[in-house]
């Protein structure tokens, strides 16, 4: 039974045994490689993904050109950000600010299309 060590050049990685240390570097080269790979090739996706969680969540509205140049379906971004709304308080200052923000979007993007 060999015993698990933790050494400084080992830290990124976690627990590893330095006889397996070229593998999990291996590993994890190959893992970062898969990564970048999905998120280059599915980037609109991934893009509409994290836009509509953070319009749900925290009430972003993004900018005229993200939307475009991602091909962002309006009536998913209106529905995220109508569940924000409505989870606000109504004399929310920043719920008003955030509201008038995205009739802009939509005024800007009516404008270009």
């Amino acid at each position: 039974m060999s015993r698990r060590t933790l050494t400084a050049r080992h830290s990124r990685i976690g627990w590893c045994r330095s006889s397996d240390f070229p593998m999990c570097l291996k590993r994890m080269v190959e893992n970062r490689m898969y990564v970048r790979k999905y998120y280059r090739s599915h980037r609109d996706q991934v893009m509409l993904r994290k836009t509509e969680r953070a319009c749900r969540l925290h009430g972003r509205v993004p900018r005229a050109q993200t939307v475009l140049e991602h091909d962002m379906p309006m009536p998913v971004l209106v529905s995220a950000f109508k569940e924000w709304v409505t989870a606000r308080e109504p004399d929310d200052r920043q719920r008003a600010k955030r509201i008038s923000r995205f009739r802009e979007l939509i005024v800007q993007l009516r404008a270009r299309a």
